[in-house]
């Protein structure tokens, strides 16, 4: 979790203790020589180099939903709505979130190769692509998130699960 400071953009946000804390307990989860990277927001990218030990590639493409800078009260309430499909006024479009992180998703795949792809994201833009890809309900996704979180995806299979340890 990042220490939130009303005045500054969510985007510059760092981690507080809490997360650092956390992101550190998530260490033993990602297994061995995985392929890394990471939104260039710096609470994913530090928690990246905590979980892993490794910097991360970063991507522009992963980072959260763009949307206002400004502190919000109602962003839970506008966040429900926009994974519910609904527009919410200057937050950056649905479609333009799920295919930046496709794309950046499909190209990190390619340069994995036979490595575990760990991608280090956002909560909202990543309940957004997850629903869209296995199909399920994205706001039921996104409240069952725990942060920080670790889930494997398959798209193909449509299936995602929780790790809880790495056999």
């Amino acid at each position: 979790m990042p220490a939130q400071i009303p005045d500054e953009d969510p985007s510059t946000w760092r981690l507080g203790p809490e997360g650092v804390a956390a992101a550190r307990q998530l260490s033993t989860l990602v297994g061995i020589d995985p392929y890394v990277v990471a939104s260039a927001e710096p609470k994913a990218s530090a928690t990246a180099l905590l979980v892993t030990g490794r910097e991360p590639a970063l991507d522009l493409r992963l980072v959260e939903v763009r949307r206002p800078s400004r502190w919000n009260s109602e962003h839970v309430t506008d966040a429900r709505h926009y994974l519910s499909g609904q527009d919410v006024v200057g937050w950056e479009s649905q479609d333009d979130v799920l295919r930046r992180i496709g794309e950046s998703l499909d190209d990190h795949r390619e340069l994995a190769g036979q490595r575990r792809l760990v991608v280090f994201g956002h909560g909202i833009s990543a309940a957004l692509w997850v629903a869209a890809a296995l199909r399920i309900d994205a706001v039921a996704w996104w409240r069952s998130l725990r942060f920080p979180d670790v889930w494997e995806i398959d798209r193909h299979a449509r299936t995602a699960h929780r790790i809880e340890a790495i056999a």
